[in-house]
């Protein structure tokens, strides 16, 4: 009984003490505080700035307001690259000590660099009040104005900042940075330069400089800045990362991949990094290497999954794509990025409309996500809805989507309009400064569809010595080959790309090579072995269709589209492949009900709804294909074919008056196309202008002299006219067309 009376004794001394000691502090917590700061500041000289922190938070338990306390933990936040609690450490000093002039100003700097102009002006403000006569406070107050918008009051503190300190370096990084992220690179080029050159022991001023010089197209000059940084801040994480993004846009592959490595070796969210660096550089096999050594927390594990479902298929295994996507849908936080990355997925499949539900579902919770709408500017792109793309791009535009992904998108909305300058001049513009393997093949393929292959070559060439090892260069060599009939060539091209990267793309232009060569059996081994499986590409599906087709056996291809709709029954490529072949087999009623399921899948898009149209016009309904040809009319108002047989239409119907002007619409949109201008004439005759209908009658007779119709319809206008010789010579024409055409 004793022993424990006296445990109990001690329990209560302890308790006692400990009391007291707790008392002390609740009186006078400022030599608690002090202690810690100092135990905070001897961390900070040794170098163990985690330590340091923790101190530093301890300390503020006793004097939570002491804005010195707040302010030293901001600064040690900035060495750690721990921006978001830098700038509410920053702000607490600031609030806490309106008349610290440092706090205000750091703040101000804090908030320019991130875009919040408006708060910053609130700091730099203060910090002007604090201190009229500080030149960082009235360049503070400059680069928030400029940011805001308000060029002269950013250009008067400006000036008021050189005179107050000629040789201010902090006034010209704030008003510079404030400019370059507002755009004006070109402006905030002089201002970084003066700062770097100012101070230039100050790392983040090189990596500003850099930047200005990266956006306006001085790459060299913007390589050594960077570099410059990372010498003199070589542990900075933040800067090797704004390094490693140059280098990669700067074609400087392996440079990139040395510092992104290096990166990865020490956190997960830079394995995440470079996995993105090996998706954008054709090697997904080398991502999935990497993602599966990601470890922490939950949210590092589903960004991981996503990007492996990427992964997985461009490599062809949707199966595992489907299951590492599923994996995150569960997770509620990432609804968003896991219904992008799942739209992204059924985009590449040609499941349109599963892609836009995807979309509308993000859009229901987060309706100005610019990255979403560009997502879905490329499925209406996807689903030839071209008005619609170009509209969601400006939209994206408008939330933050970069200039030069914008330009992108639009290069890409051209090319499939057929307006093949227009897309290659907004390629370059997309590149430059900033070369990029997306921007390049839009370019290159640009000038291919345009004919202008020597070009084409040397931008392959040009972007070879910046991505020595990239496929999809070897993918567009070998594209540039088959349209100068080079099969052989094309083959040797596709066939490296594909030992690079295994890709869908490099394995249809094998087997189109192939067949370019007349080697059917070899182009039906290829596709025979990459078909096999239970996830097969769908366009190498249809692929083994064409094949069939080709051989001359339809029913076999039949057989081989009816595969492919039993494994991806939503393919849009799958069911126009099947509509095709339906046609192919004069069979219109089962084509018709092919395309009504295109629309479904693919929504108004004008190109099927041509098709629709010309295939119930082809089976006599009338009525039917003049609805469908309205509707793509609705959808583009520049369907030209759409216009040009609607035309027919009306005229057979009795309907002069309202198919001519639409005759009309179709000639100034392709001006050359022999159908415009007999239709045209045609319509000009049935209107009574007979001397105007020769004119475009002529004209389409001259561009196909074959066309035994062409020569009929212009002797009937020769008759009209009472020009019987002339009618006559056209008539025996049409009879001698008609027998090279048998």
């Amino acid at each position: 009984m004793a022993a424990v009376t006296r445990v109990v004794a001690v329990l209560v001394v302890t308790l006692v003490v400990t009391l007291a000691a707790v008392a002390g502090c609740a009186r006078d917590p400022a030599p608690a505080a002090a202690r810690l700061v100092a135990s905070a500041e001897r961390y900070v000289t040794e170098g163990h700035l985690d330590k340091a922190v923790i101190q530093y938070r301890s300390a503020l338990q006793y004097q939570p307001r002491a804005a010195a306390i707040h302010l030293a933990l901001a600064g040690l936040y900035d060495r750690l690259e721990q921006p978001d609690r830098a700038l509410a450490s920053f702000a607490r000093a600031a609030d806490l000590a309106p008349g610290n002039l440092d706090a205000q100003v750091k703040t101000a700097e804090a908030l320019i660099g991130i875009g919040r102009f408006q708060d910053a002006a609130v700091f730099a403000r203060r910090a002007v009040a604090a201190d009229p006569s500080s030149a960082s406070a009235h360049g503070a107050l400059a680069g928030a104005l400029a940011g805001a918008g308000d060029a002269s009051g950013a250009r008067r503190q400006f000036d008021r900042a050189r005179a107050l300190d000629a040789r201010s370096s902090v006034a010209r990084r704030m008003y510079g940075t404030a400019l370059l992220i507002g755009g004006r690179a070109a402006d905030a080029m002089p201002h970084l330069q003066e700062a770097a050159a100012l101070d230039p022991e100050r790392a983040t001023g090189w990596a500003l400089l850099g930047q200005a010089r990266w956006e306006t197209g001085d790459l060299n000059g913007a390589g050594v800045a960077f570099e410059q940084a990372v010498r003199l801040q070589p542990q900075s994480r933040r800067l090797r990362r704004a390094l490693a993004a140059f280098d990669q846009r700067a074609g400087r592959m392996q440079d990139a991949e040395t510092q992104l490595r290096r990166l990865a070796e020490g956190a997960a969210d830079d394995r995440l990094a470079l996995a993105d660096f090996y998706l954008g550089a054709g090697r997904p096999a080398d991502a999935e290497r990497e993602l599966g050594a990601v470890q922490g927390n939950r949210a590092l594990r589903n960004a991981a999954r996503l990007k492996t479902a990427l992964a997985a298929q461009a490599q062809g295994r949707t199966a595992e794509a489907d299951r590492a996507l599923d994996a995150v849908l569960k997770d509620r936080s990432m609804a968003d990025q896991a219904g992008l990355v799942k739209a992204r997925l059924l985009l590449e499949r040609g499941e349109f409309a599963g892609a836009m539900a995807a979309l509308d579902a993000i859009r229901a919770r987060r309706s100005e996500w610019g990255e979403a709408t560009y997502v879905r500017a490329l499925v209406e792109l996807a689903r030839g809805n071209l008005d619609v793309a170009r509209r969601e791009l400006s939209r994206a535009r408008e939330q933050g989507v970069d200039r030069r992904t914008i330009e992108l998108g639009r290069a890409r909305v051209a090319l499939a309009g057929g307006r093949t300058e227009e897309a290659a001049t907004q390629a370059r513009s997309a590149s430059t400064g900033m070369p990029s393997l997306d921007a390049t093949v839009v370019l290159v393929r640009a000038l291919t569809a345009a004919g202008r292959l020597p070009d084409a070559r040397a931008v392959v060439s040009q972007m070879r010595e910046r991505w020595p090892d990239a496929g999809v260069l070897d993918v567009e060599e070998g594209r540039i080959a088959l349209a100068a009939r080079r099969p052989d060539q094309a083959r040797t091209a596709f066939e490296r790309a594909d030992r690079r990267a295994p890709s869908t793309e490099a394995r249809l232009g094998i087997v189109a090579a192939y067949m370019g060569e007349r080697d059917l059996a070899r182009a039906r081994a290829s596709l025979d072995q990459w078909i096999h499986g239970d996830t097969p590409a769908p366009e190498l599906l249809v692929a083994a269709a064409v094949l069939d087709a080709a051989s001359g056996d339809l029913p076999a291809a039949a057989r081989t589209l009816a595969d492919a709709r039993r494994r991806a029954p939503g393919n849009a490529l799958i069911i126009q492949a099947s509509s095709n072949l339906a046609i192919a087999q004069r069979d219109l009623p089962q084509a018709a009900a092919y395309l009504e399921q295109l629309l479904a899948v693919r929504g108004p898009s004008p190109r099927a709804l041509v098709t629709l149209g010309m295939v119930r016009q082809e089976a006599g309904d009338a009525s039917g294909s003049a609805l469908v040809y309205e509707q793509a009319l609705a959808a583009d108002a520049n369907a030209a074919v759409a216009a040009n047989n609607l035309a027919w239409v009306y005229a057979g119907q009795g309907r002069v008056g309202e198919a001519l002007p639409l005759a009309e619409r179709a000639h100034r949109l392709l001006p050359k196309m022999p159908q415009t201008l007999h239709t045209l004439g045609w319509m000009y005759h049935l209107a009574g202008q007979h001397a105007r209908a020769v004119d475009f009658l002529r004209r389409a007779r001259d561009a196909d002299t074959r066309n035994p119709r062409y020569h009929r319809d212009l002797a009937s206008v020769y008759t009209a006219l009472d020009r019987p010789a002339e009618a006559a010579r056209e008539t025996a024409d049409a009879a001698r067309a008609g027998d090279r055409q048998e």
